[in-house]
């Protein structure tokens, strides 16, 4: 027969185990909402490794969290899906999504998603960073210059150039699952989502590859921006200040320093009123720097408020 020291420790015991059980089956649970949760999107390996030792790290119940997010997109991708075979199609956007998640993978980005042709990146969630401005400005930077030599391999291939956009912004969003019974991701949601998704779409119109919210530039006083215009993005209220950017400040050299001086001195002579000084620099930086398009967007508009026609760069 048992004493009541015996019973005492075999009760002890079978609590231990239950516990034991009941807490196995938790983490089992949460390593499986993981994976679930991160089905489609690509994690880089040591952080989905984490995320399944650690899921309560993750934040599967969703919080307010500060991100960057960029969203790339193939400009006239209608007008190629035109003239190239469904399967040509597939394999020029193949590279265009290889060459965007490689940079991306590299700079410790998330893929989120792919929409399309278009791809939408988030720093700072799942994995928390401190340094996701810059990482994601990095990226950017790097997939305009890598796709330069992708387009180097379609030309030798005898398949049409391959342009993109790519809007950026950094900003609170809600981080967590999101959906219903029959499909749940783990994404971001907020007004720092639309920003970059807008901007993306304002890079045609500026004739530039990449623009940044306000809130990147104040982020990263080390980098040099060029201002470009204070829109009202469809979608919100607020005003954003819209830029490209440079590169960093220890990285430019003199003459491009002194293009950017000149540009927020015409910059300011048009928001003072200044058509005839505005006009001036304007022109000169349209010849000796460009965009092209972006000056000439600048031009038309001192044209159409001072009524002038500036002189124009041959066709």
């Amino acid at each position: 027969m048992c004493n009541g020291s015996q019973v005492v420790l075999l009760d002890i015991g079978v609590l231990t185990a239950i516990w034991a059980l009941v807490s196995w089956v938790r983490v089992f649970r949460d390593r499986q909402r993981v994976s679930r949760l991160l089905g489609g999107q690509y994690v880089p390996p040591e952080l989905a490794a984490a995320f399944s030792r650690h899921p309560e790290t993750m934040g599967l119940s969703g919080e307010a969290r500060e991100v960057s997010v960029l969203f790339c997109d193939v400009v006239g991708y209608s007008a190629v899906s035109e003239v190239l075979a469904p399967q040509q199609v597939a394999e020029w956007l193949n590279g265009f999504f290889e060459c965007v998640s490689r940079v991306v993978v590299r700079h410790r980005g998330t893929i989120d998603k792919l929409m399309g042709d278009s791809v939408m990146v988030v720093w700072g969630a799942p994995a928390r960073s401190r340094t996701h401005a810059f990482d994601a400005l990095r990226a950017s930077l790097d997939i305009v210059r890598e796709l330069e030599t992708l387009n180097a391999a379609y030309l030798e291939r005898g398949m049409p150039r391959l342009a993109a956009g790519i809007g950026l912004s950094t900003g609170p969003v809600n981080v967590g699952p999101l959906g219903s019974e029959y499909r749940v991701d783990y994404t971001v949601v907020g007004d720092t989502v639309n920003v970059a998704q807008r901007l993306e779409k304002l890079t045609r119109r500026y004739g530039v590859p990449v623009i940044v919210s306000d809130s990147i530039a104040e982020a990263l006083p080390d980098v040099l921006f060029r201002e470009l215009d204070t829109a009202v993005v469809k979608g919100r209220e607020t005003p954003v200040t819209l830029y490209a950017p440079v590169g960093p400040r220890d990285e430019v050299d003199e003459r491009t320093l002194a293009m950017l001086e000149l540009h927020r001195s015409a910059m300011e002579a048009g928001r003072r009123g200044d058509w005839g000084v505005a006009g001036e620099g304007f022109e000169r930086l349209r010849d000796e720097w460009g965009p092209t398009p972006l000056y000439e967007l600048y031009l038309h508009g001192i044209a159409q408020v001072s009524g002038s026609e500036p002189a124009r760069t041959d066709p």
